[in-house]
């Protein structure tokens, strides 16, 4: 994404997940090649998380974001929200067909549908929902943005800091 172009189309945009999808929209690249970017460019910290199967697939932090790292194979903190998208949006098939005898189709897909635009909204975290707690930690905040990738049972997170640090 050529810079200039880059810098144009996000300047003055409140950093939010909608902003994050007309990117990669416009641009013709991926979430995740948009959460890039985003970091690569912000001047904040920013920190861009894949996690697979409740573990850290990979992390890519901008030069900004001097908080501890988080590694490959990691478990994701249990306090985190991610969990919870794991718990409801990529249960094992015979759950949701279990949900789905009980509640009907229709209910389960508002059911899901209402969850998926619930996680489009911005949610401030503490820094111990991801990091223990230090020196360099405490009393920060972050804002979290989670983009869930059902098909592949993972979920692309967007940190960066919050001016309430």
């Amino acid at each position: 994404m050529y810079k200039p172009w880059f810098i144009e189309a996000v300047r003055s945009k409140k950093l939010e997940a909608s902003l994050f999808k007309r990117i990669a929209e416009e641009f013709r690249v991926s979430l995740t090649a948009a959460a890039l970017r985003f970091a690569e460019l912000y001047k904040g910290a920013m920190a861009v998380i894949l996690s697979n199967n409740k573990r850290i697939a990979w992390t890519a932090y901008n030069k900004n974001f001097l908080y501890p790292r988080l590694y490959k194979n990691d478990l994701l903190p249990l306090n985190n929200r991610i969990y919870d998208i794991y718990d409801k949006l990529m249960p094992a098939n015979y759950v949701e067909n279990k949900i789905l005898k009980q509640i009907g189709y229709k209910q389960f897909i508002k059911m899901k549908n209402d969850y998926l635009a619930s996680l489009d909204k911005t949610i401030i975290v503490d820094s111990s929902d991801w990091f223990s707690n230090n020196s360099e930690t405490e009393q920060t905040f972050f804002y979290q943005i989670d983009f869930p990738m059902r098909n592949y049972n993972s979920v692309l997170t967007v940190l960066w800091e919050s001016e309430f640090c």
